[in-house]
């Protein structure tokens, strides 16, 4: 049952990261028009998207096992997706937003502008902990030494004796 949840968890963790940079840029290019900025100026917005999406694929290309069998991981990837999909479905489509009805656009990017800063938050969240599972995963693959014994009885005996006489007394 675990697994199965944990497969529904990643592939919709895929689908609601693609959902929720649609939102956001939809929401950017809107309001950088509205200030009459360049939208080069908004890659500060977009990095954390960037880094995710780099970091998704290479799970995908090296198939680690650790981050995408990681039920935690991925359920809060998907809460975090499904809070932006909600502040940006909020933004456009809430008429009971009082700034969106006074300032006549129908975004209400001073309540966006208030929440990229945590949703930013989150996504560098998800990129760490995706980067630790990561480093776990080389941690756990990486062979295991033998232990050595530090005393090794070719090296204490002196070269004539080769055995220890078992009557000697120490």
């Amino acid at each position: 049952m675990l697994k199965v949840l944990n497969k529904i968890f990643y592939i919709l963790k895929l689908f609601l990261l693609l959902i929720s940079f649609g939102f956001t840029f939809y929401i950017i290019v809107f309001m950088y028009k509205r200030l009459d900025k360049n939208l080069i100026q908004s890659v500060s917005v977009f990095l954390p998207y960037v880094i995710l999406f780099l970091l998704f694929a290479i799970n995908m290309i090296l198939d680690q096992k650790v981050v995408k069998d990681n039920l935690f991981y991925n359920m809060t990837s998907c809460l975090v997706f499904c809070l932006f999909i909600f502040v940006g479905y909020r933004a456009i489509f809430d008429p009971n937003m009082i700034a969106t009805i006074r300032l006549g656009y129908n975004i209400n990017f001073n309540y966006y502008s208030d929440m990229i800063s945590p949703l930013q938050i989150m996504l560098y969240g998800l990129s760490v902990s995706n980067v630790l599972l990561f480093i776990s995963g080389l941690k756990e693959k990486a062979p295991k030494k033998k232990n050595v014994s530090v005393i090794d009885k070719s090296n204490i005996l002196p070269k004539e004796v080769k055995e220890i006489p078992e009557d000697a007394s120490f």
